[in-house]
Parts: C-alpha cells; structure tokens; sequence
C-alpha cells in the first residue's frame, strides 16, 4: 500500500501536533503543523491504548522536495 519492498506491515496513527521542536540545528518539519492532525508511520505495533491519550514521541520525516511522510519512533505516554 506504501510502495516500499519488500511488502511489509506498516502501522499508522493520526495525531494532533501540539508542539514540536528540531534536534542538534534540524529542521523543524512539524513547526508549521502546530494545531493540526498529521499521520505518521511505524514498522511497529501501535497500541489501540493510546486513542484519547497525550504522548510525546520521537519522529523523522523520510523523503525529499517531492514529499515524504512522518515515522514515529519512541512514545511516552503523557499522564
């Protein structure tokens, strides 16, 4: 469905981007997404725990000047 081989399971959760912030002089690609709801990726498992939850998490954008798509890392669950 992603075009990425070899064929494989690919997770994916919608969020709402209330913060963000570059790492070591990066680019922030998810300043000007502040306040909207953005999807990002994982090879991983995502749990059905998180709907209705705060997390704070760790993402890179993969891609180039033609697009790319945001893929999800760490997530710590904000209490």
């Amino acid at each position: 469905m992603l075009n990425i081989e070899p064929d494989q399971k690919i997770y994916s959760i919608t969020l709402k981007v209330e913060s963000s912030e570059g790492v070591l002089h990066g680019t922030d690609f998810l300043d000007d997404k502040k306040g909207e709801y953005v999807r990002f990726f994982s090879k991983s498992d995502l749990s059905r725990n998180l709907f209705g939850t705060r997390i704070k998490a760790k993402v890179s954008f993969k891609g180039d000047e033609r697009g790319g798509k945001f893929w999800i890392g760490s997530i710590e669950v904000i209490k």
